[in-house]
């Protein structure tokens, strides 16, 4: 209909409820509001409407009932003829189906203006999702939204990913340790391309050892090792043990040029296998190509938190070039 002066304003409005508590005798309760006749409130006891003037009455702001109600009733007066008008809408008045038909629209929110609290659970999002500000998950599902895909721990561990500690150059070196692996890691890998002389068989082959805080001196195990290594090149062939860590073995002498990866994967309680393979060239020997395979098995007094990779003799240092580096996953 047509306004003389500004269009007013759309309000909303909602009825006022009043509760009570009953207490098996009390009859006379006192209104928030005066109202002049029985039939301009409903009382409910026991969520059953009450007859106005038969089960109550009212006066200005005394409403008496014509029967104590019982302790423990749900016992409460809604007003008919008193309604909060208001531009603001009432809490819990404003539905998906209002901000859909546009009754409230975005640009009548305030920014920051919706909590968590007013957001849908599980809610889907056409088109992409941009964040500017830090990402707090720790669960993140794969297309479905059914299976788990990355787990995200307290400590920032991401399993379900693999993760490197970061490339770390083994020149001029004896080996190097790698700290602070999460216990949440059930996989290790160790690629590795290392240069170094080699004086005699098997006493400066490359180890890799494991450890943990729970283990003696720095952490690093460095015996009872069930480690095997199998080699063949060159016309020759052979198997070696070692207990003192996993270990690839090179029969030869000379210039070692070595590539290959040891694998670390978690068994149960403290243990872990490991197994893998290497390619070794031996510069200034007759067997240039030898193809080398490990395995092994040790248990740790803790959670596996460090891996070091060495030349077994403790002096011998890696030449230039040489290299490893190490990746976990959950």
């Amino acid at each position: 209909m047509p306004y003389l002066g500004s269009t007013p304003n759309a309000s909303f409005s909602s009825r006022t409820k009043q509760d009570f508590t009953a207490n098996g005798s009390t009859t006379a309760f006192t209104l928030s509001s005066a109202v002049a006749s029985p039939n301009d409130i409903e009382v409910f006891v026991g969520n059953v409407r009450q007859e106005p003037t038969d089960a109550y009455t009212v006066n200005g702001t005394t409403l008496t009932m014509s029967e104590a109600p019982a302790t423990g009733l749900n016992f409460y007066v809604v007003f008919k003829g008193v309604e909060e008008n208001s531009v603001v809408p009432a809490d819990g008045t404003i539905s998906n189906a209002k901000l859909a038909d546009a009754s409230v629209s975005t640009a009548k929110l305030a920014d920051d203006s919706v909590t968590g609290a007013k957001i849908e659970n599980n809610p889907t999002i056409a088109g992409t999702l941009g964040v500017t500000g830090g990402l707090k998950v720790g669960t993140i599902k794969e297309a479905t939204g059914t299976n788990t895909a990355i787990n995200i721990d307290s400590t920032g561990f991401a399993s379900g990913l693999m993760v490197s500690a970061g490339r770390q150059s083994l020149a001029s070196l004896n080996g190097y340790t790698w700290t602070g692996i999460p216990s949440t890691a059930k996989k290790i890998i160790v690629v590795y391309r290392l240069f170094f002389t080699q004086a005699s068989q098997q006493t400066k082959t490359t180890l890799l050892r494991i450890g943990s805080n729970a283990d003696a001196g720095n952490g690093i195990v460095t015996s009872g090792y069930e480690s095997i290594s199998s080699y063949m090149g060159g016309g020759s062939y052979g198997t070696e043990s070692d207990t003192t860590g996993f270990f690839s073995y090179y029969w030869g002498t000379g210039t070692q040029n070595q590539t290959g990866k040891f694998e670390l994967t978690y068994l149960d309680g403290n243990g872990w296998i490991c197994s893998g393979l290497a390619h070794c060239t031996e510069v200034s020997s007759t067997a240039t190509n030898t193809i080398v395979q490990h395995t092994g098995y040790r248990t740790l007094s803790g959670a596996l938190d460090r891996v070091e990779i060495k030349i077994k003799d403790g002096t011998t240092l890696y030449s230039a070039n040489s290299e490893a580096v190490l990746y976990y996953e959950g």
